[in-house]
């Protein structure tokens, strides 16, 4: 996949036209149809931008493998091993959860994470004892 397509991809799982992206960010539309069609680049104050109005890290910008998990409203990118445990709080977690996660404040979404991944260790570790 180039840059300029997963440019494009991460600006529409956002929600955005290239205008509106053009608009919050400072630059023409046209410019970002050049950015998104591989004919152009953005320098790094633009990238940063980008990524931040998408909602993404500009490792996944420029091709790093990571994938993005979206719980509602939160977002998550995580390595493959990282993917296995999300899989596993899927599987295990009750919906009820998932459902009050997204109004948590930042703190406790953290400690509750935490405390998920404890158990999801502790689950692995026993598991490899067997």
């Amino acid at each position: 996949m180039t840059f300029g397509t997963r440019l494009k991809e991460a600006r529409k799982r956002s929600g955005l036209t290239q205008q509106d992206v053009a608009s919050k960010i400072g630059i023409d539309f046209t410019t970002v149809s050049k950015y998104e069609n591989d004919r152009s680049e953005p320098d790094n104050d633009t990238l940063i931008k980008m990524a931040d109005l998408y909602g993404v890290e500009i490792d996944a910008l420029l091709g790093r493998e990571y994938q993005v998990i979206n719980l509602g409203e939160d977002v998550i990118r995580e390595s493959e091993y990282e993917l296995e445990y999300l899989e596993w709080v899927k599987e295990n977690i009750d919906d009820e959860f998932f459902y009050h996660f997204h109004e948590m404040k930042e703190e406790e979404k953290r400690q509750h994470m935490q405390d998920l991944y404890f158990l999801y260790e502790r689950e692995q570790f026993k598991k490899s004892k067997k």
